[in-house]
């Protein structure tokens, strides 16, 4: 169990370029962003993005206790994406707390996993982008600890991987911001299981 927080920071001219396995990052435009609590893409578990806030509206979104699939629970989802037309800035960023995802809800393929709090975030200004994530109460299977200033960090969980503080340096020059992004691999890459808990995306700043 992990009990200590753990936060971890980069900016975007940093982040080294990361492999996704079955989930695409999200785009945004220069003075876009967006933020969601929990997603989950696979051929028998599909949830689409909870508590979903755009800075093209909502701005901000949260749920309390949603109803979710069997071996998912969450008790809240907050977010929230702002375009400063001022400074030109965007900010993202969504946290996640009481997060608990059991076998079941990897379907009989996984390690059950619980993090107490889980928050990503990003900024982008005229200097450029950035982004960290925080974690609290990250509990593993194995008593598995995690590096304080881990970016990028991968580690097995069960038979499937698990990555806290995933960065994506997007095409479009904007940042993505994963807290943690579980994977289970299926016979083929188009059954792998994915599941996002708490992501920001910022696209790069507009000029004022």
């Amino acid at each position: 169990m992990f009990h200590r927080a753990l936060r971890c920071g980069v900016t975007a001219a940093a982040v080294l370029a990361v492999r996704l396995a079955g989930v695409t990052p999200a785009q945004a435009a220069a003075g876009e962003g967006s933020a969601y609590g929990l997603k989950a893409d696979g051929p028998l578990l599909t949830l689409p993005p909870q508590a979903m806030s755009q800075t093209g509206g909502p701005e901000t979104n949260s749920l309390i206790n949603p109803a979710l699939p069997a071996g998912i629970a969450v008790g809240t989802l907050e977010t929230s994406a702002r375009h400063d037309p001022g400074t030109g800035g965007v900010a993202s960023q969504a946290t996640a707390s009481d997060v608990m995802i059991t076998n079941d809800g990897l379907g009989g393929q996984g390690a059950s996993v619980g993090i107490d709090a889980a928050r990503a975030q990003c900024s982008s200004t005229q200097e450029g982008t950035s982004g960290s994530t925080t974690l609290s109460g990250l509990q593993l299977p194995g008593g598995q600890s995690i590096p304080a200033d881990a970016v990028n960090y991968s580690f097995d969980v069960g038979r499937g991987r698990m990555t806290v503080n995933e960065q994506i340096h997007n095409p479009d020059g904007g940042l993505t911001v994963n807290a943690a992004h579980l994977t289970i691999p299926g016979l083929t890459a188009e059954l792998d299981l994915d599941i996002v808990i708490a992501s920001a995306t910022c696209g790069p700043a507009t000029t004022p």
